[in-house]
């Protein structure tokens, strides 16, 4: 999620709805994910190029879920690869003072469409951060709270957020069938 962001606040007019999803804020999570992601697939990278990549972390579930996935990374330039790397690690350390990762408040207020926001419920994704995000977006956004209890870890597993896909889906499909509603009339 906030890969895209970083791309889509800075490179995509005008969408027609933003979808925001277990959104991150604070320095922790801005350092964390710098540490995380890109960093460590840069360390992979230096390690044993994109075959040391792929069979790491994200990017080796990523593979095991859609073995198409590997085939593209391996197939990906490594100077390429390493640059949106070293783009995404700066994006997310400069992030660190702001609203969420990957976009400041000022970028977030220019986003002029309906937006639907479902928050997250751990350290890393605190709802509060779907609070704020609403503050900022004002009357068309919408908030669904999927999970109310805070879990007070890092990360709440993405497994545990499997069982209500088909409803985070349904949330997703029916606030852009009521944007698309609203935008029509």
């Amino acid at each position: 999620m906030n890969h895209a962001r970083c791309i889509d606040v800075h490179h995509h007019p005008s969408p027609p709805g933003y979808l925001a999803a277990r959104d991150q804020r604070n320095r922790s999570s801005a350092w964390k994910q710098a540490r995380w992601s890109p960093a460590q697939s840069l360390e992979d990278m230096d390690k044993g190029g994109v075959t040391a990549v792929c069979e790491t972390g994200h990017y080796e579930e990523q593979c095991a879920l859609r073995p198409e996935n590997r085939t593209t990374l391996m197939a990906t330039d490594p100077k390429r690869f390493i640059a949106t790397m070293k783009v995404w690690r700066e994006c997310f350390l400069q992030s660190a003072a702001s609203p969420v990762i990957g976009a400041s408040e000022s970028q977030l207020r220019s986003i002029s469409v309906p937006t639907c926001i479902i928050p997250g419920n751990d350290n890393t994704h605190p709802g509060r951060v779907g609070e704020h995000l609403q503050r900022i977006f004002g009357k068309t956004s919408e908030l669904h709270v999927m999970y109310p209890e805070h879990r007070d870890i890092d990360l709440v597993p993405g497994e545990d957020w499997v069982p209500r896909e088909g409803e985070m889906a349904e949330i997703f499909t029916g606030f852009l069938k009521r944007a698309g509603a609203r935008a029509a009339a």
